[in-house]
């Protein structure tokens, strides 16, 4: 908790092999939530969880891993941009917190 709570960006070059994930990614929500900058690639169902919120770049390979670099140089360097990323996210983990999914859980199943 410490060290997320200092991280000023957590780049996720998530690349499954092949096959469909669950793809939530609870560490990027949480992220989002320690205002640590996430990023992550359009894989599974991150980009309709976290599109528009946080950076989503095309899945990583040889062709596009300098985007990841570039986003990452982006987000330790310029003070304002990781701002305001930060702000979107946080927002995002607002309305996706621990007790609000298990509300909405506990609704679904009774």
């Amino acid at each position: 908790a410490r060290v997320q709570a200092e991280a000023e960006a957590m780049v996720y070059t998530c690349d499954p092999p092949g096959i469909w994930t669950e793809g939530y990614s609870c560490s990027t929500m949480e992220c989002c939530a320690a205002s640590a900058c996430p990023v992550v690639s359009d894989v599974d169902a991150l980009p309709e969880i976290y599109r528009g919120s946080i950076p989503v770049l095309p899945r990583p390979s040889s062709g596009t891993i300098h985007l990841y670099a570039e986003e990452a140089i982006r987000i330790l360097t310029n003070a304002r941009y990781r701002l305001e990323v930060n702000e979107r996210a946080y927002e995002l983990a607002e309305r996706n917190t621990w007790a609000l999914a298990a509300k909405r859980l506990a609704e679904v199943v009774s």
